[in-house]
C-alpha cells in the first residue's frame, strides 16, 4: 500500500464535538504485572482527528471508564458489560490539553470531560453546555 506524506494534525487545547468510534484494548506491564487498558476512540467531528481516551479496563461506579459508561447505562455492582457496544456511535463533548512528554508535545482528553450529547435539531448541546452544529 502507497501512503502520502502529510501535514501533522493537531487540535488546540479546548472545547470539542465528537463520536466514538469504538474501544481498543491493550495490555501495559507495571511493577511486574500486566494491566489491561481500555482506549476509547473519539473522532473529533470537523478534523476528523481520533483522539483516544485510555481507561484501566476496570469497571466500578467510581472508575474512570465506569464513570464514562454511568452517562449511557447504569453502572451497578455484578452487571456485566461490553464497552464498545455501549459508547460506540454515540455522540459527545470533550475537552483537550496539550502536554509534554518523552516524546515531545501531545493532546490528551481531560479527565471525565467526556459527555454525552444531545441533539435539538441541527445544534448539539451537552451536560457543559458545549454547543456545536
Amino acid at each position: 500500500m502507497e501512503l502520502e506524506v502529510q501535514k501533522s494534525k493537531k487540535l488546540e487545547e479546548g472545547k470539542y464535538i465528537g463520536v466514538i468510534t469504538g474501544v481498543d484494548y491493550r495490555e501495559v506491564e507495571y511493577k511486574g504485572e500486566k494491566i489491561t487498558y481500555a482506549d476509547v476512540c473519539i473522532e473529533e467531528k470537523d478534523t476528523k482527528i481520533v483522539l483516544r481516551y485510555g481507561c484501566s479496563a476496570y469497571i466500578s461506579e467510581k472508575s474512570r471508564l465506569g464513570k464514562l459508561l454511568s452517562h449511557f447505562v447504569e453502572v451497578k455492582e455484578g452487571t456485566k458489560i461490553i464497552p464498545e457496544e455501549v459508547l460506540t456511535g454515540k455522540q459527545v463533548s470533550f475537552m483537550v490539553m496539550n502536554e509534554e512528554g518523552e516524546k515531545g508535545s501531545f493532546v490528551k482528553v481531560v479527565e471525565h470531560s467526556v459527555k454525552p450529547l444531545t441533539v435539538e435539531g441541527n445544534n448539539f448541546t451537552s451536560e457543559d453546555n458545549i454547543e456545536g452544529k
